[in-house]
């Protein structure tokens, strides 16, 4: 729902679809910004012109893709491409969008300190198993809105087009994100040098997963290293 009277005609209905990082470059073209120096270009358009009632085929005929998972981006679970009336999904893999607890780890949630307490996998993202992923769905959306008909196996060319752009885009997404994942990895080697590390009931006071603790687990006596997996790290993250 768009509101902006004496710029943008009311009570209408725009059937073209725009993507959520469409808003990102409507707001600027709405003020009149300029990206910052060095910045990458916006992943989705300016919508305005729809807004406006202008006619903008290239954005209604353009690929709009979707992926969502809890950890790292999987590319076939929770997935989804559209091109016009059709839309290719990719049901969810639970293993790939079930929350794992113990990432959460107390010495984010505190302040990163050096020796840190380290949990599995908050360095390294095991490779998501993709092995029970089902098949793709495909969708006519002019004639099936509510996506009740799956219609792949009559349209195998659309199903293999689809999931091509789709792997395309993918496979920049991912290298995007490994090479800002170890940016942010970089930034946390820098942040842990010379920090003290507290005392480990400091640390986990109030933590939240004790409530998740063995049956008559007392958290004001209880030495927390041994109720939590993981262990205290002196090496510094040079790796």
């Amino acid at each position: 729902i768009v509101s902006w009277p004496g710029h943008i005609p009311s009570e209408r209905v725009i059937d073209t679809p725009i993507h959520g990082c469409d808003w990102l470059p409507t707001l600027f073209a709405l003020t009149g910004s300029k990206l910052p120096p060095k910045a990458k270009p916006f992943d989705g358009r300016n919508v305005l012109p729809i807004l406006r009632g202008e006619l903008d085929s290239q954005t209604s005929e353009r690929h709009l893709y979707f992926q969502k998972n809890r950890y790292l981006p999987v590319a076939h679970s929770d997935a989804a491409i559209r091109q016009g009336e059709w839309k290719l999904v990719w049901p969810g893999i639970s293993s790939t969008m079930r929350k794992d607890s113990g990432r959460d780890n107390p010495s984010y949630l505190r302040g990163i300190t050096s020796p840190h307490w380290e949990m599995p996998l908050d360095r390294e993202l095991a490779e998501p198993d993709e092995s029970d992923a089902p098949r793709p769905k495909l969708f006519n959306l002019n004639v099936d809105p509510a996506e009740r008909f799956d219609v792949a196996s009559q349209h195998p060319e659309m199903v293999h087009r689809l999931s091509s752009e789709y792997d395309a885009w993918f496979a920049e997404v991912m290298y995007e994100w490994q090479m800002s994942r170890q940016e942010i990895l970089e930034h946390d080697r820098t942040y842990w040098n010379d920090r003290t590390s507290p005392d480990p009931r400091a640390l986990f006071d109030d933590y939240w997963l004790w409530r998740y603790a063995p049956p008559g687990t007392n958290p004001q006596t209880t030495d927390p290293p041994k109720v939590f997996r993981g262990y205290w790290s002196n090496e510094e993250m040079s790796r």
